[in-house]
């Protein structure tokens, strides 16, 4: 069954602009065009330390709006003990304390940055006709990344991928300079972009996805997040229907998203129009920045001021909110998620290729895309995984039957890799040789070969 979204034509309640807020609406499409937008060369991160980049001009531009929008009440707080059964609301939803002024207040404010980018959108830097992935990382996930960008490898795709880091702490020259350019991928520091104004606007850390997005410097760009890796190559989903008709793919979670009651009337939407909206597993998002400009900027809206407008919709449901607001196209995958393996710290959560979901009418099983799966993780136990010799996630058979490959068994020869590779800051020559030793016990020593190259 096709599922496509298309956004549907909302009320336009939040249409308030009074005549200092039109005028308001102006000096920033005016500032928008006279300031100009640099090329995406200010955000490459090659083999330089990011903070020598130029400032962002885009940045520069955005955030004045940010700041000019920000809510002027007191962020909904939840009742202590609140339950939705304890005030008769359905179990969807959840119960946030609000007056009726807080509420307005809220209103005006997203009305108010929802029109101002309607008015006059920012242009985005990034470089036309160019695709490629993002990711996010910390010094401490180095490890992890390296392990998603061989799985990356080894389905044959030479996509670029950008690797965001927070701060400059986060940056390591030999992983930055050395290691990943031989694997096309390069590291930009988001505090060197986002710290180039004066104003004061606090970044949360667990938003920062929508800010990879944001500063990319390609015009299409699939999101990885980390702990997901690809079973197959992604340069197909750039070229999927699904992605052509909408310029945007999500993937459903599993989770619920509770909704509160005050929802509709923040965003100015009609009563039932959001509550229609599933929850979105956000580490993997595939957009073209060129015809979703203004989703982007709603999302970094909602991230900046997480405080007011996190507790009314979740990041489950971030990107989708956005798109409807935005009166925004975007296509949804049909299929859940699938897991593999028992529910614990070694299981793995299987997401579908949008390609033949598009095209699937049920019964059917789409092939299989991505993998996230906690065990990659250092803080997640990988340490401890590598001391269990059996399988987790089924049968080989079960497995090449699935995805035309023992997908574990390549999952844990780029673990080897990525372990074993002498050039790396974090290489443990036991802790190489105790993934070696797994390696080889649970799927054999032909499964030794071609992990990346570079091994001690």
């Amino acid at each position: 069954m096709r599922l496509i979204s298309s956004s549907p034509k909302l009320p336009r309640r939040h249409l308030l602009i009074l005549p200092p807020l039109l005028l308001l609406a102006i000096v920033y499409f005016c500032l928008n065009r006279r300031e100009g937008f640099g090329s995406s060369s200010s955000l490459r991160g090659g083999s330089k330390l990011a903070s020598t980049h130029l400032p962002s001009k885009f940045w520069q531009s955005f955030a004045p709006v940010l700041e000019a929008t920000a809510p002027k009440c007191p962020p909904p707080v939840a009742p202590r003990n609140a339950t939705a059964s304890s005030t008769h609301l359905d179990a969807s939803h959840k119960v946030l304390n609000m007056s009726t002024a807080d509420i307005a207040c809220l209103h005006r404010s997203h009305a108010l940055f929802v029109d101002l980018i309607n008015f006059g959108a920012p242009r985005l830097e990034f470089k036309k006709g160019t695709k490629g992935l993002a990711t996010l990382a910390t010094k401490s996930g180095f490890p992890v990344l390296l392990i998603n960008l061989f799985m990356l490898r080894r389905t044959s795709s030479s996509l670029p991928l950008e690797v965001f880091l927070e701060t400059e702490d986060e940056y390591e020259p030999d992983m930055c300079e050395v290691v990943l350019p031989r694997w096309n991928a390069t590291c930009i520091v988001l505090s060197s972009l986002l710290g180039t104004t004066k104003h004061n606007l606090q970044i949360v850390g667990t938003q920062l996805w929508g800010f990879a997005l944001l500063f990319s410097s390609f015009e299409s760009v699939l999101f990885l997040g980390s702990g997901s890796f690809l079973t197959r190559s992604p340069d197909e989903l750039f070229d999927s229907k699904a992605f052509a008709k909408t310029g945007l793919v999500l993937w459903p979670s599993k989770e619920v998203s509770l909704i509160p009651r005050q929802e509709s009337q923040i965003f100015g939407m009609g009563d039932g129009i959001t509550s229609d909206l599933s929850a979105i597993d956000h580490r993997q998002i595939l957009i073209s920045k060129k015809h979703h400009t203004n989703v982007l900027s709603l999302v970094a809206y909602y991230s900046i001021y997480n405080a007011y407008y996190g507790p009314l919709m979740s990041e489950l449901r971030i990107v989708s909110l956005a798109a409807v607001v935005m009166t925004k196209p975007f296509y949804q995958i049909d299929h859940l998620p699938h897991q593999l393996g028992a529910t614990s710290a070694t299981s793995a959560i299987l997401q579908f290729d949008p390609a033949s979901d598009f095209n699937c009418t049920f019964p059917c099983r789409p092939e299989a895309m991505f993998i996230h799966t906690n065990w990659l993780s250092p803080e997640s136990g990988l340490m401890t995984t590598m001391g269990i010799l059996e399988r987790f996630w089924g049968s080989e058979e079960e497995s090449r039957s699935l995805y035309s490959q023992d997908i574990e068994a390549s999952a844990w020869g780029s673990v080897t890799s990525a372990l074993c590779n002498s050039e790396m800051v974090f290489h443990d020559w036991e802790v190489c040789h105790k993934a070696r030793m797994r390696l080889s016990y649970v799927f054999g020593s032909s499964q030794m070969n071609d992990y990346g190259g570079n091994e001690s």
